[in-house]
Parts: structure tokens; sequence; C-alpha cells
């Protein structure tokens, strides 16, 4: 899609956005919880780095996920719950 806009995305960025919107699946809903309390405690320094940052940007996305709205409320519900750490 961004190359369709001829918006210029070096390979890091693609691979980071690739993981980020893959990581929205629900199977990883887990291990990204995992990820995102083992960063509690960290300075703000740490949360800057490239690791952490990626670790938190797919946390927030996957928390963001949209697609939640289109299925049937019972099972909303019980994926929205989750949510709250």
């Amino acid at each position: 899609m961004l190359r369709e806009h001829d918006l210029e995305v070096d390979k890091g960025t693609m691979e980071e956005l690739t993981e980020m919107i893959l990581k929205t699946d629900n199977y990883y809903h887990g291990e990204l919880i995992n990820q995102f309390q083992a960063l509690k405690g960290l300075n703000q320094e740490e949360w800057k780095k490239p690791k952490n940052a990626l670790t938190i940007n797919c946390f927030l996305l996957h928390a963001s996920d949209l697609n939640n709205a289109a299925k049937d409320i019972e099972l909303a519900s019980k994926w929205s719950s989750k949510l709250y750490i």
C-alpha cells in the first residue's frame, strides 16, 4: 500500500510494519501481554530501545485492532475483556 502511493520505505521499517500487523492476530495475545509486562519497571531510556519500542508498538496496534467489532457480541466481549491486563 505504501509503495502504491510512492512512499519510500526502507527494509527495516517494512519488516517492523509487517511484524506489527501480523501480531494483531489473537494467536499472539498471550505472547504480547507477557512481553509488555516484562517492560514494567524499565526507565524511559530502556523503553526507547528499538526492540522495546517495537514490542510497545505491536501491543498498541494489537489492542486497538478494530476487527473485534465484526465478531458476534459474545466473542467480542470475551476478547475485549482479555485486553485489560
